[in-house]
């Protein structure tokens, strides 16, 4: 059997790399066969594989081999047959090529593994859009392709890939996922995984700036003669891109300071604030399709965000009121926020004197714009949605942009972000109107 490459691109026409060679993988009765084989990853995150051996339709998938250049192979985790994808039909209902789909956990490495060479370590990101900072060499000008920026001594540079554009605009188009750019990482003394904690959470980071899923598909290492002897690629689940900014792309300093402020903060909360969790949950949000489903994933997201801050069960004989919860958070972040008097009080108050039930109820529960407390209105949102399915204003998107535009400002003062951000219930938002995202609270005593 020839196992050409044109077979698995001619199927599959999103690869974003492909090797090819002679390698070993075991088929579905357990035997060690050696097959011709060609596996590539898509664009969206997961890979293909085209090969001779058959498997069952969801099987463990164990390849050893080489490639066609003589580096060194090895590939790995769960795969499914793809449906109806197969060719060259034999004698006793086999075929010559059998091709294949990798569930999560796969892994795919070419190369040796040796940190000790690394002077640079190149990721691929997916779905970031950004204006880079760069100065032009020799010149004063902005290099737009380049964005850079050091943290913790970490030396790290985004680079736009050759296909930029026309990435950008298969984003918008198709809605789909794709590297737009590569992230280079200088070792130096920074061990690895120092440097791989700091590029996880600079994804987790950009995800929640951009509103879509951003993260790395495969890494290199990169040695001082700027050759690439090791490649990592993995399967990576990554959301359909929506473009939904918190940070703005063509703010470069927003987004430079944005990662450059909170990225130690990430670091050092992350393990109390789970920040990866809810930027996940913020695409979740972005994403979901129907408004009432949209309503609980977001009301749900605030809810647990507060119990960062106070998850006791019961302050003396009474149930902590999600209420407090909200107020305590609110406060402790300075989310600038519209409250009444009574639930910054409420968020004051000292575990010993909080009353539970007998709490003051708060002063502007309304929807309506000029009594409206935020605390309250979000508590009566997401009761209304919760208990009674239904929504509590009679203007559903408005109270969905309200609720989401809090939540926003809650997940960016925890990482005690202080820059230009994206207020979507601004009442001057024009599409791209940064805005100075202060501190808070709003405390008023009247309503009327």
């Amino acid at each position: 059997m020839a196992l050409r490459v044109s077979k698995l691109e001619n199927r599959f026409s999103d690869l974003a790399a492909v090797y090819h060679g002679i390698g070993q993988l075991k088929d579905r009765d357990n035997n060690v066969v050696k097959t011709d084989y060609a596996i590539g990853q898509r664009q969206k995150g997961s890979f293909v594989i085209c090969c001779g051996v058959r498997l069952g339709w969801r099987d463990a998938f164990h390849l050893r081999g080489k490639t066609h250049l003589g580096e060194t192979l090895e590939a790995g985790g769960v795969v499914s047959t793809v449906m109806g994808a197969y060719s060259g039909f034999t004698y006793n209902q086999e075929f010559e090529d059998y091709f294949y789909q990798s569930e999560m956990d796969f892994g795919l490495s070419v190369g040796e593994d040796n940190w000790t060479k690394a002077e640079t370590v190149e990721f691929n990101i997916t779905n970031f859009v950004y204006l880079g900072n760069a100065r032009i060499q020799g010149g004063f000008g902005q290099d737009v392709n380049c964005l850079e920026l050091t943290v913790q001594g970490v030396e790290l540079a985004f680079t736009r890939l050759a296909d930029y554009e026309q990435a950008v605009d298969l984003l918008n188009d198709l809605g789909t996922a794709r590297a737009t750019c590569k992230l280079s990482v200088k070792v130096g003394n920074h061990s690895k995984d120092k440097i791989f904690q700091i590029v996880n959470a600079i994804c987790r980071l950009l995800t929640i700036a951009r509103g879509i899923q951003i993260n790395w598909i495969a890494f290199s290492f990169v040695d001082s003669e700027l050759s690439r002897y090791f490649c990592h690629h993995r399967h990576q689940v990554l959301g359909a891109y929506q473009e939904f900014e918190v940070i703005e792309s063509v703010h470069h300093d927003a987004t430079h300071e944005f990662l450059a402020r909170c990225l130690p903060v990430y670091l050092d909360k992350d393990v109390d604030y789970q920040f990866g969790w809810f930027s996940h949950f913020l695409v979740e949000i972005h994403t979901a399709g129907f408004l009432d489903t949209r309503c609980l994933l977001l009301y749900n997201a605030m809810e647990w965000l507060c119990k960062r801050v106070n998850d006791k069960k019961k302050i003396g004989k009474y149930p902590v009121t999600l209420r407090k919860r909200v107020c305590d958070f609110v406060v402790r972040h300075e989310v600038p926020i519209v409250i009444c008097s009574k639930c910054h009080a409420l968020g004051t108050k000292p575990d010993n004197k909080y009353r539970g039930k007998g709490e003051e109820p708060c002063l502007g529960k309304g929807h309506k714009y000029k009594d409206r407390c935020d605390v309250g209105f979000y508590v009566e949102c997401r009761n209304a949605v919760v208990h009674r399915g239904t929504f509590y204003s009679g203007e559903p998107r408005r109270e969905y942009r309200i609720i989401l535009s809090m939540f926003h400002k809650m997940l960016l003062r925890a990482l005690e972000y202080e820059y230009m951000f994206i207020d979507r219930y601004d009442a001057n938002f024009m599409h791209h109107a940064s805005v100075k995202l202060g501190k808070g609270p709003y405390v008023l005593d009247r309503f009327d």
